[in-house]
């Protein structure tokens, strides 16, 4: 870049990184989730894998150890499953459309439309 007149600087300031790490941490927040502007693979592979597998495991807990909070633990995870697929579904929109100079969108997103 240099040879082409454009100045570069030696070091990354301070300020500015630290904008472009809370921009990335924005992007995996369960509120840019819910809003679909994280990506496609972080809201199926975390949120509804991860997540789904964690709130299965506390349901599982609460039936074995305390009965009287089944129906609590049942509601926790029918709000999570909405959520989570709420937010998988808005995700794919956003791999389908907001990428832009790609060739073609992932088949990925698709396949989650349909289902």
């Amino acid at each position: 870049m240099r040879a082409r007149g454009m100045p570069i600087s030696s070091r990354v300031d301070g300020e500015h990184a630290a904008r472009v790490a809370e921009q990335a941490f924005r992007k995996q927040t369960l509120k840019a989730h819910w809003r679909g502007e994280a990506s496609l693979a972080s809201a199926y592979w975390l949120v509804g894998t991860l997540g789904g597998w964690i709130f299965i495991g506390i349901d599982a807990a609460v039936e074995a150890f305390a009965r009287q909070f089944l129906v609590v633990a049942d509601f926790a995870l029918l709000a999570f499953s909405v959520f989570a697929s709420v937010s998988i579904w808005r995700c794919a929109k956003t791999t389908i459309v907001g990428r832009v100079g790609a060739a073609s969108p992932k088949p990925l997103s698709y396949s989650t439309h349909c289902l």
